[in-house]
């Protein structure tokens, strides 16, 4: 890695073009932390990638993203992709497809990480956006439960091996008010509050007691300035 590492706190927001991305963005830009932003549209992100199924693509940018000499604190993997299908029904397109971006680049993100600081070990929480759907499996949502469940035992397999300065955790997140999800009711939907309060606690948790699972509900306070 060319020059010093900056004290400046940075993290990394793969998959920077999606609403509950915006909002960790937001919520990490109001701690005066840099956000390092990765998507596959150039016009969200400062780094582009391909694919994020492709462990080369990911490799490259994340070697990109830690060449930018900031001390990057915390990874957040928030890249979904999700199709409504009953299980019968489906196809193994559709399979393929949502467990290359829900599964495959969240595993290929931690590997390329933990390649990129093999020799600095630089400590990193390594965040991934999961779903409460992998407990209450929906129907018409196979493929993204299986995905998002699968998503989880990532997070433990990763914790249970070394490189330990690397932790990784699972947000394990219930209906959230974007566009693509439609609601308009609040009592128990996750509103941009919420995840605000999800990105303090993730940054000021130490690295060793950060936990494999973090289940969001709505948890509205008034966070001091």
């Amino acid at each position: 890695m060319a020059g010093e590492i900056s004290e400046m706190k940075a993290c990394i927001v793969v998959g920077s073009s999606g609403q509950i991305a915006n909002w960790i963005i937001n919520a990490l830009e109001k701690l005066n932390i840099a956000v390092i932003k990765i998507s596959r549209s150039i016009v969200d992100s400062e780094i582009q990638i391909s694919a994020y199924e492709n462990y080369d693509n990911m490799l490259s940018v994340v070697t990109n993203a830690y060449g930018s000499s900031l001390l990057i604190s915390s990874i957040y993997y928030c890249p979904g992709v999700i199709s409504l299908s009953p299980i019968d029904a489906s196809t193994p397109l559709a399979w393929n497809n949502e467990f290359s971006v829900n599964l495959i680049g969240a595993y290929n993100c931690y590997r390329a990480i933990a390649e990129v600081t093999r020799m600095t070990k630089q400590a990193s929480k390594l965040i991934f956006l999961g779903s409460t759907a992998c407990i209450s499996k929906p129907p018409m949502l196979s493929s993204y439960s299986v995905s998002k469940a699968a998503l989880e035992s990532l997070v433990t397999s990763i914790n249970n091996e070394p490189p330990s300065h690397i932790r990784a955790s699972c947000a394990r997140i219930g209906t959230c008010k974007t566009s693509f999800s439609g609601s308009i009711e609040t009592e128990n939907v996750i509103l941009e509050e919420d995840i605000v309060n999800f990105v303090h606690y993730i940054e000021n948790s130490r690295l060793l007691v950060l936990p494999d699972l973090v289940s969001i509900r709505p948890i509205r306070y008034n966070l001091p300035n």
